[in-house]
């Protein structure tokens, strides 16, 4: 009996103490605003003291809790203070940016004694006049190249998951003039007449969105070998395969086993020519040629002194 008796003291003992704890005020919170826009200051301040005689280390935390629609997760920061100590914080503090997420926010500075809450102080503001912004608008050539063929006009461009913005565009052709793109939907048609570099400019718009820019570099060719050159040729110094001469002499050098006949005539027999393709392969082939007679000469004369002394 005795020992439940000092059990029971004791946890009296306890729930005395802590509800002393709680009764004390640690916190003190900036004065907020009711709403913030952009350009603003978002003063978010805390003083904390440790006005413990006990001599006990009290952790304070400090939460931002955005918007729901936001879905940015709580990132609390945590601080130790010592008995009889006051610390600052202002981690979470702000400036409203054109993007910043608008909706209601709550700013939440909390001390515990051990695991135990002892204060907690919210204090609730608001952002508006901001602008939304685009999930990343995705702009592609359908044919998925930077090069065309002058005769492969007009070609489409789409803008993939535009959130029903309005999609705009213009065309700057070699000569620096400028020509309206209208987009159909996702879709639009971009018609060129010359060869050389062109610059497409993309715009989507929408009310309460931020603008969203972006530019497509691409070049027009009249040649085809120009295209493969570009598609298959790497120049990391290695003759890799669809890579020849042709294509990438940066890769392959006159005379590779390219499976291109160059023809070249640089002291180098291709092994990709027929003989009469390349002339640095006559002079090979007349030594092979001179080579085979001797040789069929001194055989035969070899048969006929053996049929003699037989």
């Amino acid at each position: 009996m005795k020992k439940l008796a000092k059990i029971i003291l004791f946890s009296i003992f306890l729930i005395i103490l802590i509800q002393d704890v709680r009764a004390l005020k640690f916190i003190e919170t900036n004065e907020l605003m009711s709403n913030y826009t952009i350009g603003e200051f978002v003063n978010l301040q805390s003083k904390i003291t440790n006005t413990l005689s006990s001599g006990e280390t009290l952790i304070a935390e400090e939460t931002l809790i955005y918007p729901e629609y936001a879905e940015i997760p709580e990132m609390p920061f945590y601080y130790p203070v010592k008995s009889g100590e006051t610390i600052t914080s202002n981690n979470l503090a702000f400036t409203v940016l054109e993007t910043s997420n608008a909706g209601k926010y709550s700013y939440c500075t909390s001390v515990y004694n051990r695991t135990a809450l002892v204060e907690k102080v919210c204090k609730n503001f608001s952002i508006t006049g901001t602008l939304k912004v685009f999930d990343k608008i995705l702009f592609e050539f359908v044919l998925y190249r930077s090069t065309f063929l002058l005769n492969e006009s007009p070609i489409i461009v789409q803008a993939s998951d535009s959130e029903d913005a309005v999609i705009s565009g213009i065309l700057i052709s070699p000569d620096k003039k400028e020509t309206k793109i209208d987009f159909a939907g996702e879709y639009a048609a971009i018609n060129f007449d010359k060869t050389g570099e062109y610059k497409l400019k993309i715009k989507a718009e929408k009310q309460g969105y931020k603008t969203y820019e972006e530019e497509k570099d691409f070049t027009v060719i009249g040649e085809i070998g120009k295209i493969i050159k570009e598609t298959f040729c790497n120049n990391d110094n290695i003759c890799n395969p669809a890579e020849n001469y042709e294509n990438c002499p940066n890769d392959c050098k006159s005379g590779s086993a390219d499976g291109y006949c160059d023809s070249m005539k640089d002291n180098k027999c291709d092994s990709d020519c027929a003989s009469k393709n390349d002339k640095d392969c006559k002079g090979k082939l007349t030594y092979i040629i001179f080579v085979l007679v001797a040789a069929a000469i001194i055989a035969a004369a070899f048969l006929v002194l053996r049929k003699k002394r037989a």
